[in-house]
């Protein structure tokens, strides 16, 4: 059992809330129990999002690629954060390395990496100390190279390399644990983009088309009970393993045991 089960009172802030797994995250929390900044770039799916849910969502229009969105992002929090939850993020540019543009590569380092950094630099005098839980969203391709990818894979390993430190400097400093999880292939707004793709921009274009076709993809709503659990039913070693895979989530189910036993 995790101390999160037995409080009330809670409340998150998850990046790129709007759509996909943040958007299916954002519900899922709310319905059980929490109070949830919802952060994107779309005023009108905010407001759509706030209207659905209810006043337990505070939506925040910003961009968090940049300096002024994780400004507007600080200043909008007023109240302590239980979790934070870094799931925005872009894919493109898609191409060739020798096609790569620095700004490109910048536009979505700035987004999948710096954001993490800065946007948590921001927040932490928000973050409860001790307690406080931060999750980042990783990808199969921040551990493996993918042709057509260069900097998604590159931004996403940094990323990784950035919670990992949060946690080395943190977790015994301010009781402020970090973890990464893996959703594995979600149907998406972002896999949608993917399979729009031009093969000879993205030779495994045609993978993920098949796995379409051939219904093989999670649901956003799959992925968020998964984050949720990570987030609600953890103990704090069980918290800040390396990393969450939802192919493996049968681990979670034994982690979530071994904590119930350790809290007996």
């Amino acid at each position: 059992m995790s101390e999160y089960t037995k409080r009330t009172n809670l409340t998150a802030l998850v990046t790129g809330g709007s759509s996909g797994i943040g958007a299916a995250l954002v519900e899922e929390l709310v319905a059980q129990g929490l109070r949830v900044y919802s952060v994107a770039r779309s005023a009108d799916k905010l407001a759509r999002q706030a209207e659905r849910l209810g006043s337990a969502v505070m939506p925040v229009v910003a961009d968090v690629s940049s300096p002024s969105g994780w400004q507007q992002v600080a200043e909008a929090v007023s109240e302590p954060l239980d979790f934070l939850v870094h799931n925005a993020g872009i894919l493109d540019p898609v191409g060739p390395v020798e096609s790569l543009s620095l700004q490109g590569f910048r536009q979505n380092f700035s987004t999948n990496t710096e954001s993490v950094l800065f946007l948590t630099q921001k927040l932490l005098p928000v973050l409860r100390q001790p307690g406080a839980r931060i999750l980042a969203v990783s990808s199969g391709a921040a551990f493996r190279a993918i042709p057509g990818w260069a900097a998604y894979c590159t931004a996403k390993a940094a990323m990784n390399m950035v919670i990992q430190v949060f946690e080395a400097e943190w977790a015994a400093a301010r009781g402020i644990r970090s973890a990464l999880v893996r959703p594995g292939v979600v149907d998406t707004p972002m896999q949608a983009h993917i399979r729009e793709q031009d093969s000879r921009r993205f030779p495994l274009v045609e993978k993920f088309r098949a796995l379409k076709r051939n219904h093989a993809l999670a649901s956003p709503e799959q992925v968020a009970k998964f984050m949720a659990d990570i987030l609600l039913c953890t103990c704090d070693a069980v918290f800040a393993q390396t990393l969450w895979d939802f192919y493996e989530k049968e681990e979670l189910v034994h982690k979530m045991e071994d904590c119930d036993k350790k809290n007996r």
